[in-house]
């Protein structure tokens, strides 16, 4: 297990990336990624007990939907390399980004997801340069359309809030949700109701 356990941060060789490995607890990880996964890995409510016991190889390994990391390893674009018992895990971006990770729950902490979010944002010379949505425990994988996210890069905050309507309308069109604690409809709201603070928050 000891193999399993390792935690590399090289700039040069990782291309500034994190290297952990399947049974790397949370808090490993938070110490090294100078603030970038701070807040996706450690929402509000989240007891340190949990996040010193819990690993990523466990999230991945039991292929749900609700699992909090696989949420933001779908949107943070992390690569999973498998190649044997004693080496290489999961690459995670390690430079500072603009995110939103929320979770709704039953309660604050201890709580299964009933509906999770995570975006991340970035604009340069004012445009957009990064949008990556992810909605978590709705359906039977996470769910990221980087097709519906084209429909914004490139364009200017005042050119991607005159398509804010059509952006979210897509979404609506798109998300297909299963039933679980409570209904699909209520799921889709929420989401979307999520996705347009998002946009909201980042001047969309």
């Amino acid at each position: 297990l000891a193999d399993m356990m390792f935690l590399e941060v090289d700039a040069v060789t990782l291309n500034n990336l994190i290297n952990r490995g399947m049974l790397t607890s949370v808090d490993a990880v938070l110490e090294h990624s100078n603030g970038t996964a701070a807040g996706f890995l450690a929402p509000e409510g989240e007891f340190a007990a949990i996040r010193n016991a819990g690993t990523f190889g466990g999230n991945l390994g039991n292929g749900s939907a609700k699992a909090d990391s696989v949420l933001i390893e779908f949107v943070l674009d992390a690569k999973l390399r498998l190649v044997s018992l004693a080496g290489d895990g999961i690459l995670l971006p390690r430079g500072a980004v603009d995110y939103t990770y929320q979770k709704i729950g039953g309660r604050n902490a201890l709580a299964i997801s009933r509906v999770s979010f995570a975006g991340v944002f970035a604009a340069e010379d004012g445009r957009i340069t990064r949008l990556s949505v992810a909605f978590g425990a709705v359906a039977d994988t996470v769910l990221r359309y980087k097709d519906l996210e084209a429909m914004l890069l490139g364009k200017t905050l005042d050119e991607a809030s005159a398509q804010k309507e059509d952006f979210l309308r897509a979404y609506d069109e798109r998300l297909q949700l299963t039933e679980g604690r409570v209904s699909a409809e209520y799921r889709k709201t929420v989401c979307l109701n999520l996705l347009r603070d998002f946009l909201a928050s980042r001047g969309i």
